[in-house]
């Protein structure tokens, strides 16, 4: 399977995908066969959306309420009952490579609940600190030395400093790097008698502790280490070294490291034979692997992985779909997935019929921005002049009516008409209506915990409030999100209105997370905009031009 902790390390790149508009054949349905009107929902928008025979893939997960779709499912149980059923049968139909969006129905759980270690899991995630602990002394003490020998050999070197933010693994490889290249530049200079040997030699000591042995002989082998050697590496010895990294790579990639023998076994390969380095950088993804604290995710933000194999579900992954996406290139995949879903089925059965009939004609309505008049300069204001700046490009190039509230407040209760557009913030699951949708209407509100629940006849929040209210397609959070992993609202809406993107390519496009909060509730292949686009393309910021493709 492939491992989450190879990706780090390729080479960072910005990336956008070059979008398509997602067609039906695309896409495949999930429905849960324990949950009354799952199937049958899907069927239906099958028949309205021409979706191919044959992409109906059936989980079964008990429901606590014959009444109520379940919204939680254990950590535990994620893998085998949801995951794994969805992997196969894309699997064994030959749809791995032609299915990009994933569509969650009535009855598949919202949210994920954190994870719950055993005993066994929490007794070495204890030891896994412990040895953290032990190797970063090994470490700190091994650079340390490094540098030394370079500030010795070349007095104007200065050793670096890190942002103690990044991780320990990625801070000592910097400092290691330039302290090597210094000292090994220094010592090519000096004159070959016993002081520049012995520095040699326990530089070579330090590389191999810290890079590991293999490595090491590796670079011995080659200028500029190779003039500098007391002992030059017998062709041999380079063989064996790189016999012995290729045989390690082939034992660790099979690991499954679900398994306490296969990451024990991962440990002791890294440091047998790979250096302080790769050692650290193991026991930081086993940690995060193990630990408990913010492991609860949204089901379809982690169903987006089911091909990236063994990561980590501490916390968020950057969504590579994204078109503000920085992170490593990936090995495998990221799927779209989008959920049809409300408050009861017959709303559920409306957002699809409403959202089809629309497209005909195109979305007709206001844009409605609740912003708080927070300065761009605080924490929260990075957002909210977001909010701003989309008012201010709706209003600069398009005809749309934009209704700006630049004020803490709230929009007074149903104070607006035809609403089309809604983006506001901040009343936490408390919900209170801005006004009268038009039919078809998209929007969200940006707060914690607003898709907590959706079913429940008493839920307060938002996602539940807007649907009930006739929006069709909206966001929002199973749990504590962080205000970052929201998508931009200057991002999001101008996708959506120039009609050259899907709903599901302008929110994956749009939010930066994924194996965390945020699910989007809509017919992944609406359109509301593409009969009569409000926003031209060349309107477009550049980043979201890129978004498009062009």
């Amino acid at each position: 399977m492939l491992k989450r902790w190879a990706c780090s390390a390729f080479v960072l790149l910005i990336c956008c995908p070059a979008a398509r508009a997602l067609q039906p054949d695309q896409i495949a349905l999930i429905v849960n066969d324990k949950s009354p009107g799952s199937r049958e929902l899907a069927e239906f928008y099958a028949r309205q959306r021409h979706i191919p025979d044959g992409r109906i893939i059936t989980i079964s997960i008990d429901q606590h309420d014959a009444r109520l779709p379940r919204e939680e499912i254990p950590f535990a149980d994620y893998e085998s009952a949801i995951a794994g059923p969805v992997r196969d049968f894309l699997t064994k139909n030959g749809l791995k490579d032609r299915v990009t969006c994933l569509v969650s129905f009535w009855g598949v759980p919202l949210r994920i609940a954190a994870r719950v270690n055993s005993p066994e899991e929490q007794k070495e995630l204890g030891e896994i600190q412990g040895w953290r602990a032990d190797v970063l002394k090994q470490l700190e003490a091994g650079v340390a030395e490094l540098e030394g020998i370079a500030v010795k050999v070349r007095p104007a070197f200065v050793p670096t400093t890190q942002p103690q933010n990044l991780e320990a693994a990625r801070i000592f490889s910097r400092r290691a790097e330039l302290a090597s290249a210094s000292a090994i530049a220094g010592l090519t200079e000096m004159p070959a008698d016993a002081k520049r040997a012995a520095l040699v030699d326990r530089l070579v000591e330090l590389m191999a502790l810290i890079g590991g042995k293999p490595k090491c002989v590796q670079r011995l082998a080659v200028l500029p280490m190779s003039r500098l050697t007391t002992r030059p590496v017998a062709p041999d010895e380079l063989a064996n070294a790189t016999a012995q990294l290729e045989d390690v790579r082939h034992r660790l990639a099979p690991l499954d490291l679900q398994s306490p023998v296969a990451r024990a076994a991962q440990r002791q390969l890294n440091r047998d034979y790979l250096g302080l380095l790769n050692e650290i950088h193991i026991l930081d993804e086993q940690y995060r692997l193990l630990q408990s604290e913010e492991t609860a995710s949204a089901t379809d933000s982690e169903l987006a992985l089911i091909w990236w194999g063994n990561y980590p579900r501490f916390r968020w992954e950057q969504n590579p779909l994204c078109c503000r996406y920085s992170g490593p290139t990936l090995p495998a995949p990221t799927l779209m997935v989008m959920r049809i879903d409300a408050p009861t089925l017959p709303l559920a059965h409306s957002l699809i019929t409403t959202g089809i009939e629309v497209e005909k004609t195109g979305l007709q309505g206001q844009v409605a921005i609740d912003a708080r008049g927070i300065l761009p300069s605080s924490p929260y204001g990075v957002y909210d002049q977001g909010l701003r700046n989309l008012a201010f490009m709706l209003q600069k190039h398009t005809k749309l009516k934009v209704t700006l509230d630049d004020r803490e407040a709230l929009f007074p209760a149903r104070s607006l008409d035809d609403v089309a557009l809604y983006c506001g913030w901040y009343s936490l699951r408390h919900y209170m209506q801005p006004g009268r949708f038009s039919a078809g209407a998209i929007g969200f509100h940006v707060a914690s915990f607003e898709l907590v629940g959706l079913h429940a006849p008493g839920e307060s929040g938002w996602v539940r409030g807007l649907m009930n209210d006739g929006v069709v397609a909206t966001l929002g959070p199973v749990a504590e999100p962080y205000l970052q992993t929201f998508p931009r609202a200057d991002d999001f809406f101008p996708l959506l209105l120039t009609g050259k993107l899907t709903l599901a390519e302008v929110y994956w496009r749009t939010t930066p997370m994924v194996s965390w909060m945020q699910d989007c509730i809509g017919d992944p292949l609406y359109r509301p905009y593409a009969a009569n686009p409000a926003l031209a393309v060349e309107d477009l910021p550049e980043v979201l031009r890129g978004a498009i493709g062009r």
